[in-house]
């Protein structure tokens, strides 16, 4: 519990609603990619990119493997 509580802090307000949403569950690339573009009706291709830095910063913070 305290580990989110760190990642939330360090996170802005998209990353904050991306790890509440998927924190606990397993989720694909797909599955952030689709709920950006559903979102904030962006363009597959930003979407795939936010995304992908998304889930690496996560993946930095040992968050996820």
């Amino acid at each position: 519990k305290n580990a989110d509580i760190i990642i939330v802090n360090s996170m802005n307000n998209t990353n904050k609603e991306l790890w509440v949403k998927f924190r606990n569950k397993k989720f694909t690339e797909e599955n952030v990619v689709e709920l950006l573009m559903k979102t904030y009706s962006i363009p597959e291709e930003i979407a795939k990119r936010d995304a992908l830095v998304w889930i690496d910063s996560l993946k930095q913070c040992k968050a996820i493997l």
